[in-house]
């Protein structure tokens, strides 16, 4: 059995902790400590947003012994209890297949306290049109990120860019990536479960990271009095990395519409019109998103990274300090590929830093990526179609066809998706538009 338990705010530190057990390794305790430019003032929607925190919080630990029962002390709404269930059956969905165990998981969520709180704001149809606006923006320092706040930038919002962080070297590493000062958001997990893991105790395994960080930068907006949570989850985010008998199984699972909508439901419950949760990349694909990467957000290209080795910070992956990208990891390989049909080889060098599609050992990292390999990374990366259209345009384009990788997949992505197919995909996906949450006010970044 596993417990999501109580929490506790500490005014002095602005720190607030947050209570777990499990029956098989006893109890754990984590905690959350807000920068000083807000103030942890309790009072009922603040009570409200971290019982869904520390529900949302206990999948670190719920996932050592992937109990079968899971127990929840506090009163939940029906729309957290979605969000809630969802994220610990299909948010934790790579971590059960890839240490086999069955999926879908044979657990059951037993709430102890009944929900006799009414919502305490106004429904979903009013949510569309705060004016004057201040954006928390979730930074992570990749392309997505740095887009956003290109966009928005744009638009004239006012933007405070907060990022959660677990030490101080990710802390540096961040700010490093941005061209712009960052508000921190300190999560400190319980050395207990880190010296675990450390052991080979338990299961360990991917989590649904961007669903905590979600409600993390939820609460953080409303002591800040910041009316909108910007996330930067395009559209191939709701894409399935694998298909497990008839289940889908998604690595982005907490970045997809399906979560996002189950997320703002649950935050509207609380918060209303006061904080409004969306994505500003929702509308957009990857390829839209590299386009305009390349071409409309000049002062990032010195900055951005999405290589995850960034936050490595000892042994055989750490970068060199002068260095934002491996040019060898799935990440690295697939925003090259997007990237580079919209690059000059000489800007190509100068964001990455080598001839990553050059690169003969990175040959099956890109048959992978666009659908002739063995199978989709387990990483954030786009839709197979996507980056086999982008690898046939660099394929056809003078300056990139001599390129290792895309002179030697040519043929094979021809014969798997037709060439007319291929030309036509970059086209459509840049122009084309998906379903999204954005306010009336920025709508005009539809185009």
């Amino acid at each position: 059995m596993f417990s999501v338990k109580k929490w506790d705010i500490d005014r002095q530190s602005n720190t607030v902790k947050f209570y777990f057990e499990c029956l098989e390794y006893g109890d754990f305790c984590e905690e959350i400590t807000f920068p000083d430019n807000v103030q942890l003032t309790q009072d009922e929607t603040l009570e409200r947003l971290l019982d869904v925190a520390a529900a949302y919080l206990g999948v670190s630990y719920y996932k050592l012994a992937a109990s079968a029962q899971i127990h929840f002390d506090k009163p939940l709404s029906k729309n957290a209890r979605q969000s809630i269930e969802k994220l610990y059956i299909d948010g934790l969905g790579e971590f059960y297949i890839r240490n086999e165990l069955p999926y879908p998981p044979p657990v059951s969520f037993h709430y102890a306290a009944k929900n006799t709180r009414k919502p305490l704001a106004e429904n979903e149809e009013g949510l569309r049109n705060t004016k004057g606006s201040t954006a928390t923006i979730a930074f992570g320092g990749g392309k997505d990120s740095h887009v956003s706040i290109s966009l928005l930038d744009q638009l004239n919002i006012k933007q405070d860019i907060v990022s959660v962080v677990l030490s101080d070297r990710v802390w540096e590493t961040l700010q490093k990536l941005s061209h712009k000062e960052l508000t921190f958001i300190r999560r400190k997990i319980d050395s207990k479960l880190i010296k675990l893991v450390k052991e080979g105790k338990g299961y360990n395994g991917h989590i649904p990271i961007t669903a905590i960080n979600s409600i993390i930068l939820s609460i953080y907006s409303y002591l800040a009095g910041n009316s909108w949570v910007v996330f930067s989850n395009e559209r191939g985010a709701s894409v399935p990395t694998m298909h497990y008998d008839t289940h889908a199984i998604n690595h982005q699972y907490s970045k997809s519409y399906e979560f996002e909508t189950l997320f703002r439901n649950t935050l509207n419950d609380i918060c209303g019109r006061k904080v409004q949760y969306f994505s500003l990349l929702r509308p957009f694909s990857e390829l839209w998103i590299a386009h305009y990467l390349a071409k409309g957000a000049l002062p990032s290209h010195p900055y951005f990274s999405s290589c995850n080795k960034n936050f490595i910070f000892e042994g055989e992956g750490k970068l060199p300090a002068d260095q934002r990208w491996c040019g060898k990891c799935s990440k690295c390989v697939y925003t090259s590929i997007i990237l580079a049909p919209h690059l000059s080889s000489k800007k190509f060098i100068s964001i990455f830093g080598a001839h990553i599609l050059d690169d003969p050992d990175n040959l099956q990292t890109a048959k992978n990526l666009c659908g002739i390999g063995d199978k989709k990374p387990w990483e954030c990366v786009g839709d197979f179609a996507d980056t086999a259209s982008a690898l046939f345009h660099l394929a056809m384009n003078d300056e990139w066809e001599r390129n290792f990788i895309p002179l030697t997949l040519k043929s094979g992505l021809k014969e798997k998706y037709g060439e007319d197919h291929l030309k036509k995909r970059m086209e459509s996906e840049i122009s084309s538009r998906s379903d999204h949450f954005l306010p009336d006010q920025l709508l005009e970044i539809l185009g």
